[in-house]
């Protein structure tokens, strides 16, 4: 078994989670979704994506981000999502091809830590008697 040593200072994690990237102008004003797609490894510091959009996407590119975690609360019937929201630039965009099929991988720096964010979706399903409502 071959064992390879970490030299990085924050490790990567093996995670696949759906993310959107929206754009911002250089006035500050997000003008329109740049991509979407999932993670393949997320750090403190940056992350790796898929982005399945056609959308124009290039190196030094100012965007936000929102990731969305699906959390299971416990051993509870439901669902809540976490959403993670932040601010990135884009380092690296690889064009990949396989079977006919276009996607981008994007490497993205970010300009400080995830936040946490209010979910957006309610549960999927509600405990017995009580209402539907955001976690």
């Amino acid at each position: 078994m071959i064992c390879f040593y970490e030299n990085r200072k924050y490790p990567r994690l093996d995670r696949s989670y759906p993310i959107q990237l929206t754009s911002v102008g250089s006035g500050g004003e997000r003008e329109r979704i740049a991509g979407a797609g999932t993670t393949i490894n997320v750090s403190a510091r940056g992350l790796y994506l898929v982005n399945y959009t056609y959308a124009e996407i290039f190196r030094g590119m100012t965007c936000d981000i929102l990731i969305t975690v699906p959390n299971a609360l416990g051993n509870a019937p439901y669902v809540c999502p976490i959403n993670l929201r932040g601010t990135g630039r884009i380092i690296r965009v690889d064009h990949c091809f396989s079977d006919l099929v276009f996607t981008q991988k994007v490497a993205l720096q970010l300009a400080q830590p995830l936040q946490f964010d209010r979910p957006s979706a309610p549960c999927e399903e509600t405990r017995a008697g009580q209402s539907s409502e955001v976690c």
